[in-house]
């Protein structure tokens, strides 16, 4: 039952991060005059909150678990 509602958050995140690319990609491509920046700039910031979601939501650093599957 846990590896499965890890799996759910995990799967949860990356929805959170996809929108978060998607949604900076589409508002950067606007505002700057390269897509090349644009697509750097949504995905540092994709790569950003996926990774501190992860760290504060799925991987728990807290808890006693271990975080082997």
């Amino acid at each position: 039952m846990m590896r499965l509602r890890r799996v759910a958050k995990f799967a949860v995140v990356g929805g959170v991060g996809f929108a978060i690319d998607a949604g900076v990609l589409t508002l950067a491509v606007r505002e700057l005059s390269s897509v090349y920046t644009a697509r750097a700039v949504s995905f540092a910031c994709a790569v950003l909150v996926t990774w501190v979601l992860n760290r504060l939501y799925v991987f728990d650093p807290d808890k006693r678990a271990s975080l082997a599957f």
